[in-house]
């Protein structure tokens, strides 16, 4: 027996028609938050940074702007003021709110952290997943790429995050290290099973090391920055 659901039909009994998707079943967001950090040093709202979630395919599936906090399109410091610099007769301009307290930051955004929304969804047996979206599925999360871009610059990769749940919510910092920091690596080398990296490695500068986030900086970690080089 099927049952329509809105513009959905579903088999009672957990059968679902083979014709009712044409793609994954979209799912509640699952969202990455916490604050970003370049060469150690956060990065504050407004900031001119982008950090940006990948399918292995490289297709994007979410986004955060340090200077679009809310993610409407208009520049943070051009919905506080229309007379803050390239704001004049930009739509949206003077409509934010600063007032909790007066810091010269929008009242609806997370303060100086990153809120990164990545698109999931579902995929019963027989619907293909439509791509743009990470399959949910416990037994073997889908790998997602996530790459930070600086001053416009290109987008480097920073770390690979495992998704297995609906809505979930997880506290990450992201860190990466650009190549004038490049021996701040070479200070954290820790070898592997978790050594200590000694007192010539901020921690800061671990985090950003461990990429494969095992506890350790060794080569397995090297072998990310070799294969996510971008020349200068």
């Amino acid at each position: 027996m099927l049952r329509r659901i809105g513009a959905m039909t579903v088999g009672v009994g957990g059968m679902i028609s083979s014709w009712a998707w044409a793609a994954g079943i979209p799912e509640p967001d699952a969202v990455l938050y916490g604050p970003a950090l370049v060469n150690g040093v956060a990065v504050q709202q407004q900031g001119s940074v982008l950090l940006v979630a990948r399918l292995p395919s490289g297709q994007e599936i979410g986004r955060f702007d340090f200077a679009d906090c809310n993610g409407d399109g208009v520049r943070d410091t051009c919905e506080l003021s229309c007379t803050a610099s390239g704001c004049l007769g930009v739509a949206g301009c003077g409509t934010a709110r600063d007032t909790s307290p007066a810091d010269g930051l929008l009242d609806d955004c997370p303060g100086h952290l990153y809120a990164l929304k990545v698109r999931t969804e579902s995929t019963p047996d027989g619907i293909e997943p439509s791509g743009t979206a990470v399959v949910l599925n416990p037994s073997s999360p889908e790998i997602v790429r996530i790459f930070m871009a600086v001053a416009g610059g290109p987008e480097k990769f920073v770390r690979n995050l495992l998704i297995d749940q609906r809505a979930k919510i997880r506290n990450i910092a992201l860190s990466i290290l650009d190549r004038f920091a490049y021996g701040d690596f070479q200070r954290c080398q820790s070898g592997p099973g978790g050594a200590s990296p000694g007192a010539a490695c901020p921690p800061e500068f671990f985090t950003a090391a461990d990429y494969d986030e095992d506890g350790d900086a060794d080569l397995h970690d090297y072998a990310f920055i070799q294969n996510n080089f971008v020349p200068q």
